[in-house]
């Protein structure tokens, strides 16, 4: 998003930034002292979902961990201590997905689409209810090398990484759909092909841009006071929610560019513009210059 000069020297001044971006946040590490012999380990516990409907995300979140600790470890450890990944499956329910892509098909009557395990997302299975759809078509067509039919609703446990459902642009239809699914999480979207239809986007309840942030916030011991975060449509929301300073950009929705603070579109440097004015107020502590200094 960065597209001048300006924009990336800005964005070296920067403690934790989130820019409308899901999904698993990359782990950094500090070197830390040689290990000592005999050293009592630092257990972790460590709650994965290796069954169940966050079982294609669990797999990559465990990968990443194991992956962490290993490096941690190799780097000496924390104060010389190597640390112990101690997990456990919560084992969500197995049930729930399926259960979702029935109420949609039957219930509902909804067209939606069943994307693949991350990385292979691009591919997906769908149901079409036959009603006239132009977005869910268009997007069809575009990926129509990567699209299989379900052809019975009661068979869809497929490993997935979210199921995404097309909806016409009433929303008071979705936020009504919304309350029919209580134990998931549901993003509102704007379609990226139309720019009108609605995309609903089912996850796990623990999915979110902003649970992402913290993670990282956490991680890098940076405060989240000091956070700054800039989305530009309704999938931010969490995001935006979470983020101590938080920007949208020019051509956001009106209703978001009433409740947050405004910077320019991104073509125009908008995420640059964001980082400089809040530096400009100095509120960044030492803390977490350091930490930039460290880890960005």
């Amino acid at each position: 998003m960065l597209g001048s000069n300006r924009a990336r020297s800005a964005s070296r001044r920067v403690a934790v930034i989130g820019a409308g971006i899901a999904g698993v946040p990359a782990v950094f590490t500090r070197p830390a002292a040689a290990q000592s012999a005999g050293s009592k380990p630092i257990k972790i516990g460590f709650m994965v979902h290796r069954t169940g409907i966050g079982a294609v995300y669990g797999r990559w979140y465990e990968r990443t961990t194991i992956a962490a600790v290993k490096l941690i470890n190799k780097m000496g450890g924390i104060a010389g201590r190597p640390v112990e990944l101690v997990t456990e499956d919560d084992g969500t329910d197995p049930k729930r997905g399926a259960e979702v892509v029935e109420k949609l098909a039957v219930q509902h009557k909804v067209d939606f689409m069943i994307l693949d395990p991350i990385p292979m997302n691009h591919q997906f299975w769908y149901y079409q209810t036959g009603n006239k759809n132009p977005d869910f078509d268009r997007r069809l067509s575009l990926y129509k090398q990567f699209a299989t039919p379900i052809g019975n609703v009661k068979d869809t446990r497929h490993k997935a990484c979210q199921i995404l459902a097309i909806l016409p642009n009433k929303v008071d239809s979705f936020e009504e759909l919304k309350t029919k699914f209580e134990d998931i999480k549901i993003i509102r979207a704007t379609s990226p092909l139309d720019h009108e239809s609605i995309w609903m986007e089912i996850f796990p309840k623990h999915i979110s841009k902003g649970f992402g942030c913290q993670w990282l916030c956490n991680h890098l011991g940076v405060l989240q006071e000091e956070s700054i975060v800039v989305g530009n449509d309704y999938n931010d929301i969490d995001l935006l929610e979470w983020g101590k300073h938080a920007f949208v950009v020019e051509n956001a929705p009106k209703e978001l560019k009433l409740k947050y603070q405004l910077t320019a579109n991104v073509i125009d440097d908008g995420f640059a513009i964001a980082i400089e004015k809040v530096l400009s107020k100095d509120i960044i502590s030492l803390t977490s210059r350091q930490a930039r200094d460290q880890y960005l």
